[in-house]
């Protein structure tokens, strides 16, 4: 006998009744940006990262490049992650932030960031099959991170990723 998902069906109606329950957090979120992430210098001539944009008005040849890392490092880093505590997704935002922060020069970087959207209080909905998904902006200060060690700050990013799986029942159009 097959049994009927609710799950989804009644998480739509716990988002459509509890559209402002974080509003409050998001909004000290939000309140945290207080510069932009500008990579125009790329384009600067004076840049020490200049990439040559002058002259290009639409892509000519679009090029791709694939970096595969091996089972061994894989299987390292996994091992490295579980003895810190801290997820795989974690160090890979951490890296791209660090990108950012380098290339943008500025003292924070924001990245849209997605998440699960299943820790809503509804019965079954680790089993259900639906787009439970959300976006939310995953905000990173450098400055607060210039003095803590390379674990320190991914378990930082691990933190604020876990408190927006928390908070992640709001719509990023009221953000």
């Amino acid at each position: 006998m097959i049994e009927q998902d609710r799950a989804y069906v009644e998480s739509q109606k716990y988002l459509q009744a509890h559209p402002r329950d974080h509003v409050d957090y998001w909004t000290a979120q939000g309140n945290q940006i207080i510069e932009r992430c500008d990579l125009n210098g790329l384009m600067n001539e004076k840049s020490r990262y200049k990439v040559p944009f002058h002259g290009y008005d639409y892509v000519k040849e679009q090029k791709e490049e694939t970096l595969i890392i091996g089972d061994a490092w894989k299987l390292k880093l996994s091992e490295i992650c579980s003895t810190k505590g801290v997820s795989i997704h974690s160090v890979l935002q951490f890296v791209w932030h660090n990108v950012l922060h380098i290339y943008g020069s500025s003292c924070q970087t924001v990245v849209g960031t997605t998440v699960s959207g299943r820790n809503l209080p509804i019965d079954d909905i680790e089993s259900s099959v639906g787009l439970f998904i959300n976006s939310l902006p995953l905000i990173v200060d450098h400055d607060e991170q210039e003095n803590k060690t390379v674990v320190e700050a991914i378990a930082d990013i691990q933190a604020k990723v876990n408190d927006m799986n928390s908070r992640s029942n709001v719509e990023l159009g009221h953000l």
